[in-house]
Formats: C-alpha cells, sequence, structure tokens
C-alpha cells in the first residue's frame, strides 16, 4: 500500500531523508520507485502534493498541464516542460544518492585472535593475512575503490596478491604501509614500545602522516619507536621474525620483558613479572611443542628464577 500521508509530510515538512517507512516502500519494487519520481515530478512542477492515483504517467502529465496557464504557448509548455523534468532527475538522483548513503554506509569487518591463538583471514580480492595472539584486524567488506584501508593492532603476517590496480594501506599506532602486492611482516602491539616491520617479498613504503619514512626492500625490517620517533634499518632474519607462523618461538638476546610478552601472546596466560628481573637476562634459544610449564621449567634453568601457575596467571620472581 501506497504511504500515501506519509509521503505527503515528506513532501510538506522537506524532511530528509525519508523516514524508514517511505523507504522500505520505495525498496519493495521497481514500480514502486517509478511511482515516487511520478509523485517528485508533479510535487517540483506545481507544488501540489498529489491525491492518491494509480500511476499512469498519461494522467499524471494531464494533471500537470491542467495546472499551468492555458494562454500560454506551446513552445513554452514544452520549454518548461524539459526544465522540469531536468529539475526532477537533479533533485531524485540527488536524493536517491543520498539514501543508498545513508542506508547502506561502507561496512567493515574486524577479525581478533585470542591470545594464544593463530586466525587465517582472506581478503575479499584473495589475499592472505595471518595473525598472531591478541592480534584485530580491521578491513573493508566489499573492496570497491583503488585504495583499500586496513587497521591492524598486533602481528601479522601479510601476504598480498599484486594486480598493479589496487593499493593497500595497512595502519597501525604510528606508521602506515604502503603496499601494492608483496609479503611482510607487521608487529605492533598497543603495549609494546616499538613497532616492527619486516618485508620478505616485493616493496613497501613505510609513512608517519603523509611524510614517507622509508622504503624496504626484501630481507630488510624496519624498527620504529613509538618513544622518540626514530627508525632504525637492518637486515632481518625472516625465519626468525615469522617463527610464530610455524608454532615456534625464537628468541635472540632478547630481553626477559620482550620474553614475557611473547609467553603471555603464545600460551594466552597473564604474567606478572618481578621488575628486577626485566632487563636482568637476555635470552637466546628455541621452542616448538613445549608446553608452558616446560617452558618456564627451561627459563629456570638458564636464570635464578622462580614461578608458580594458577589457571590463566602466572608470577614469575627472583629465586630467593
Amino acid at each position: 500500500m501506497v504511504p500515501w500521508n506519509k509521503i505527503a509530510e515528506f513532501l510538506r515538512e522537506g524532511a530528509f531523508p525519508p523516514g524508514k517507512e517511505i523507504l522500505e516502500w520505495i525498496e519493495e519494487s521497481p514500480e514502486n520507485k517509478r511511482l515516487f519520481n511520478e509523485i517528485i515530478e508533479i510535487w517540483l512542477l506545481t507544488g501540489v502534493i498529489p491525491a492518491p492515483f494509480s500511476p499512469d504517467k498519461a494522467k499524471a502529465w494531464k494533471k500537470i498541464s491542467l495546472s499551468i496557464d492555458q494562454r500560454q504557448n506551446q513552445r513554452l509548455f514544452k520549454r518548461l516542460y524539459k526544465v522540469a523534468v531536468i529539475l526532477a532527475a537533479i533533485a531524485i538522483g540527488f536524493l536517491f544518492h543520498a539514501w543508498v548513503g545513508s542506508i547502506k554506509p561502507e561496512q567493515t569487518v574486524e577479525v581478533l585472535s585470542p591470545m594464544g591463538q593463530k586466525s587465517c583471514v582472506i581478503l575479499p580480492d584473495g589475499s592472505k593475512v595471518t595473525l598472531n595472539g591478541g592480534t584485530s584486524l580491521k578491513y573493508p567488506a566489499r573492496f570497491e575503490s583503488r585504495e583499500v584501508k586496513m587497521e591492524l593492532s598486533g602481528e601479522a603476517f601479510f601476504e598480498i596478491t599484486g594486480n598493479g590496480s589496487r593499493e593497500f594501506i595497512v595502519n597501525t599506532t604510528a606508521l602506515s604501509i604502503n603496499v601494492t602486492g608483496t609479503e611482510f611482516n607487521v608487529k605492533s602491539y598497543r603495549d609494546d614500545s616499538e613497532i616492527e616491520i619486516a618485508l620478505e617479498e616485493g616493496s613497501i613504503m613505510l609513512l608517519c602522516g603523509q611524510k614517507k619514512v622509508v622504503t624496504l626492500k626484501p630481507n630488510q625490517a624496519a624498527s620504529y619507536s613509538k618513544l622518540n620517533g626514530k627508525i632504525g634499518i637492518q637486515n632481518a632474519d625472516m625465519d626468525v621474525i615469522t617463527a610464530w607462523k610455524k608454532d615456534e618461538l625464537v628468541f635472540d638476546n632478547t630481553p626477559f620483558y620482550e620474553v614475557a610478552k611473547y609467553l603471555e601472546r603464545y600460551y594466552g596466560v597473564n604474567v606478572n613479572l618481578d621488575s628486577a628481573l626485566g632487563n636482568s637476562h637476555n635470552f637466546t634459544f628455541k621452542l616448538k611443542t613445549e608446553s608452558l610449564r616446560e617452558t618456564l621449567r627451561l627459563l629456570s634453568l638458564m636464570s635464578p628464577i622462580s614461578y608458580t601457575i594458577n589457571g590463566k596467571k602466572v608470577e614469575i620472581y627472583t629465586k630467593k
């Protein structure tokens, strides 16, 4: 049923956008949309809100012609008709564009990978992203534009399909990564003091705001300090950096406080590390299938520590 009262209210008050009832009725069928367009045309030409009528265009234009001064010649009428149709088309196009924007805003997808787990995401274009524990990734539900923006918090390995027609921008807390087609690792946890980016294949550009910082080449890594904004470039051992993808923990002269963070993300626990131990030891070792208890026992053999495990709570303190 045509919502005549709602349409009349919409035309009188100039409400924008039309109410939910009108929009739902328009979307029911092409015939409803056509009828609504005719009502708008009559309103623009005559300023009269039509009474309920059947969608007969010939009758509608007959009403319009009767409302125009009969003494005007045929040429003037045709000219007015053309102008009115153009204005109606512009108005309807504007309204329809605005409705689409209000009804169907760009939708985003957010994927969360819990602590102690890894997740794999296949993007709409077939690109693949592997998420480490404690990581979130936001991206558009559809890749309809040339520029695709994503937001990352945590650690992820990107395998971007390069076709030359689409540009990816991965935003972290402080840096943006401009990508076309490539494979790279990003580590950007909110509670870390540094953002680490390592490139395996292709080429990526790092941006701070709109300013280009550096372009990485394969087997290069960048470390960006959140504290002072400085960035360092070094050669990357991708086997070590991406070991987490293979369920491995690899430490290379890693401070104790960093090891504790890795244990939290790898095993899905909360680690309370004695502050006196944070920078007391650096560790170099590799783990693959060891349990949390086995890993802590190994640490206690390499350093003078004790530990307790209570569910998901782990306490590590100096051995007395």
